[in-house]
Formats: structure tokens, sequence, C-alpha cells
């Protein structure tokens, strides 16, 4: 079954206490391209996450990975046909469409299903040394709750023809390289149309993430207009394969993009330092 647990929270994905607007349920983990099973998904490939259940002794755990490892195996090798050929589309997709598609983000979880879920009861368990482990007390009885298991974009933008990265740092081109992202590097200055993204105000939550301090920008878009672009300006465009990467990791306002992690901190200032460019003078 889909990855969860047992929790009560609003629909918006927020942990909350309890009120009449929130709802005891299964929720599926983090929408964000910094898990592993979603950035698969923004490559054009199948994740599929594998975890054996916690309150089994080891050695089931053992048996139980392996079973559906191997099954897994089988059933894509089955459907190869289906799989590969999903996989080609959606990496053709980007060059073929005629309209740009849509970038989402401000993620929160879609409306709730009703289905049955394992609820059974644990033994705790201690041994010599004092330590408690809970262990499986039976096979569980199924119970029928809501299920948050899918995403919804609040806000959704068209892609653009291309973003240009101004004065990227080593570490931007590095990374955007190891992506797997297609760029090329300016070598004279270039007029283009473009957007800029005006920032009114920087936060980083009070609470880390995993002993990182993210950058969260808020801010809004100045009218399309005409730029200059320096040479050694990076232009990603947005018909490649990874278009739906690339615009995760440079959108000013994604849910886990550069500026997230602070590659751009040092360069955002009153404007964001990728614009997005609509057409550039020939």
């Amino acid at each position: 079954f889909d990855y969860g647990n047992f929790e009560t929270r609003d629909w918006d994905g927020g942990r909350a206490p309890e009120s009449p607007d929130n709802v005891r349920g299964w929720y599926t983990y983090d929408s964000r391209a910094r898990y592993g099973v979603n950035y698969f998904g923004l490559r054009n490939r199948i994740g599929i996450l594998s975890e054996a259940y916690s309150y089994c002794d080891f050695e089931t755990r053992i048996a139980a990975t392996h079973a559906f490892v191997v099954t897994t195996l089988r059933t894509l090798v089955e459907r190869r046909v289906n799989v590969l050929g999903a996989c080609r589309a959606a990496d053709m997709r980007p060059a073929m469409v005629k309209e740009r598609p849509w970038f989402g983000y401000d993620t929160v979880f879609g409306p709730p299903e009703q289905l049955d879920i394992l609820v059974g009861e644990v033994d705790r368990v201690e041994d010599p040394d004092g330590n408690v482990r809970f262990v499986r007390k039976g096979d569980g009885s199924p119970e029928r709750m809501p299920v948050l298991r899918a995403f919804k974009a609040r806000t959704q933008r068209k892609l653009p023809n291309a973003w240009a990265v101004l004065q990227p740092s080593k570490a931007v081109i590095e990374l955007l390289g190891r992506h797997g992202i297609e760029f090329e590097t300016l070598t004279a200055a270039q007029a283009a149309y473009a957007e800029r993204f005006r920032v009114s105000k920087k936060k980083k939550p009070k609470r880390p993430f995993q002993g990182h301090q993210e950058l969260v920008l808020e801010g809004t878009w100045d009218a399309s207009s005409k730029l200059e672009l320096p040479a050694g300006t990076l232009l990603v465009k947005s018909r490649q394969r990874l278009a739906m990467l690339a615009a995760n990791l440079l959108e000013p306002t994604s849910d886990d993009g550069l500026s997230n992690w602070n590659f751009f901190e040092a360069t955002t200032d009153d404007s964001y330092p990728v614009v997005r460019v609509y057409e550039q003078d020939k």
C-alpha cells in the first residue's frame, strides 16, 4: 500500500491540533522532489518505494522485501512494452506539444479517498538490555478511513521558452550538469523579452530540515519587458526532456528548488537571478 502513517491533519498538508476541520486518516509523505520516488517522476521515470513493516521481526522483513522487489521486477518485465513506451512519451512531450506545459507549485494534499486500512494491535517486548520494541499482534482488521495519497498544486504557471540564469555560480553550473539539464552559455550579450520576479519577502522557517535552513521567497512578477542578458548567462530551454525538472530547480516559487537550498541566496536581493524568457532577439 502507499507509504504513510496515521495522523490528524488538515487537508492542506499541515499538521495541526485536533479540531472539526482536521481529519484523522492515513497520510502519505511529502510531495517535494527531495524524496527519491518523487524525483524519479520529474525525470520521466517510475519510482517505487520498498519499505517493510517495522513491527515484523527482522527475518520476516527480509523475506517480505525480497518478495516485493522480485515481484515488482517481474511485473515490469511483463509490462516492459508499456513501461518503455510511457517513459519515451514523457521524454518527448516537452518538445512535441504545441502549448507550453504548466508547472505547479504551492502543493497540498488532494481530496481524500475512503479506503480500507489494516489496523492491528502490537505487544511491547523488552529485551535483556531494557530496550523496548513493538511486535505485531495478529494480522489486524480493515478499517475504512480517509486516505490522502495524492497532491494538487494550488498555483500553476505555463513554462517560458527558456530560463536565463544571470551570473551563475560554479556550484549552480555543476549542479545543473549533474542533474542532466541541458543549457548553453551566452558568449555575448543578447536582448530578450523576459519576466523578472521581484522579491518582497525572504523567509527561513524556524525549524530546519535535517540541519539545513531553507530559504522561501515571496514576491510578484514584472510584466514582460526587453532585457539585456549579459555574456556568461546560462540559457536553459524548456523544450528539453527534463523540462519539468528544470522548472522545479529554477523557478523562484518552486516547492523544492535551488533557491530553497540557498544556491541563489547570495545573488537574490530585490529581484531573483533567474528570468523567464519568452522571446529572444535574432
